[in-house]
């Protein structure tokens, strides 16, 4: 992949770039990236499984960016799990792109933390079979490229060291993902256990992730790393994007708002989501070594963006995000607080009220009197808890609101485009000690 000189992180001319789940999300925010950067001697195949949804999105990132001097967007019907479609995209590689491909970014997937049974197949499927047999049949034409890379879209629950996830796995479990001379069959073999276990009911007893779409991230990204050693003039890396807006519902258990309500505030956009797999995908990569990130983890956003660099989305997309948490911070802490203010308010009157007439009801037939008075007076009371809850829920959300707006927003502004990426990639002096520290 050749590039100009004063490019010093992205190559822009005469690239070959497959994108699956390119019609929406962070598939669609990659081919924005990639779009907004190589010219018209590139091609950047847009993968989707509906050909008009692939053909709309294409459709308003030409309208919107335009196309002079852009590169050409070629829409593909991409089902990973459709090994006919799998094969179809093959000879479109072969037949127009002169069997050669310089980038491949494997998006498609699904997400479904929940799903068990049939649920959980077809996750598997889709997420790891599919994107597998994808990546093997795109290997030769990579290695036509004089630096073909694979960027695998993974996921922080595919990560032992992630709090999220961690001692949930055994370590006979962890030992299989881990081992050095893992290859592609053991991984089908790790993955047909689970599925073996999950049916039975039995997938945490057997010691592994009970979460089907946590294993098919790990089987995945660890499929890259197999991909990395076996091929040494490829480059591979899982990349973690963090939380991202791509589609994302109330959840149907109310149990479940509060983890919804702060993904709503700490998830960026999917433009910024897309930053670290367009970085890779497209990256500069001198000779003869490979970068520290192959065949592991790149994590969070690796802008390119400092101060006289050449890689950005451009603050617009960063104010509105910006403007964005700043607004979502101040109404959420002004619900929230405003909420708990009224209960709270509502909650001491009423149990004055009705605690205090009790006792005197019971000590003295003047109680019923004084019942009456006091059940004016704390009714009073309710109110006045109800109307400063109110203010207490004004205040409080404005300054909750204000303050975690300001600390979110600020700290995107200085933590998106003014970091380096080899500031964000964890650094190894070998493949197997920097997977180390991945798994599920």
């Amino acid at each position: 992949m050749g590039g100009a000189a004063t490019k010093a992180y992205a190559v822009t001319s005469g690239v070959n770039v497959v994108i699956t789940g390119g019609n929406r999300g962070i598939g669609k925010a990659c081919v924005e990236q990639c779009f907004s950067k190589l010219d018209a001697a590139s091609t950047i195949v847009l993968g989707a499984r509906s050909v008009k949804a692939g053909e709309a999105a294409k459709a308003e990132l030409e309208e919107r960016l335009g196309t002079a001097d852009r590169a050409k967007i070629v829409v593909q019907a991409v089902d990973v799990s459709d090994a006919a479609s799998v094969d179809a995209l093959g000879a479109y590689v072969a037949s127009d792109l002169g069997g050669k491909l310089d980038s491949l970014v494997l998006n498609g997937g699904i997400n479904n933390m929940a799903a068990s049974g049939m649920a959980a197949r077809k996750v598997m499927d889709t997420n790891y079979v599919g994107n597998k047999a994808l990546c093997l049949a795109m290997v030769p034409f990579l290695e036509k490229s004089a630096s073909g890379r694979i960027v695998v879209l993974a996921s922080k629950v595919a990560q032992l060291s992630s709090s999220m996830v961690n001692g949930m796995v055994s370590d006979e479990i962890k030992g299989r993902f881990l081992a050095a001379d893992l290859t592609v069959a053991r991984l089908d073999a790790l993955v047909e256990d689970f599925l073996a276990a999950d049916a039975a009911g039995e997938s945490e007893a057997r010691g592994f992730n009970p979460s089907a779409y946590a294993v098919s991230k790990c089987a995945v990204a660890h499929l890259a790393r197999v991909v990395a050693r076996d091929h040494a003039g490829l480059r591979c890396a899982s990349v973690f994007p963090g939380i991202v807006r791509t589609d994302m519902k109330p959840p149907a258990e109310w149990g479940m708002m509060p983890l919804y309500l702060i993904k709503c505030v700490v998830a960026v956009s999917p433009l910024e989501g897309a930053d670290s797999p367009a970085w890779v995908a497209l990256q500069e990569l001198p000779p003869g070594a490979p970068p520290a990130w192959n065949g592991g983890i790149v994590e969070g956003r690796a802008h390119v963006a400092r101060r006289g660099g050449g890689w950005s989305w451009g603050w617009r997309g960063r104010t509105y995000s910006l403007v964005f948490r700043l607004v979502f911070g101040l109404v959420l802490g002004l619900v929230l607080c405003l909420v708990f203010g009224l209960v709270l308010g509502l909650v001491l009157g009423l149990r004055l009220v009705f605690g205090l007439g009790l006792v005197l009801r019971l000590v003295t037939v003047l109680g019923l009197v004084l019942d009456l008075v006091l059940g004016l007076v704390f009714g009073l009371v309710t109110v006045l808890g109800l109307v400063l809850g109110l203010v207490l829920g004004l205040v409080l959300g404005l300054v909750l609101g204000l303050v975690l707006g300001l600390v979110l927003g600020l700290r995107l502004v200085f933590g998106l485009g003014l970091v380096h990426p080899s500031e964000i990639v964890r650094p190894s002096s070998t493949t197997s000690n920097h997977f180390s520290k991945v798994n599920y």
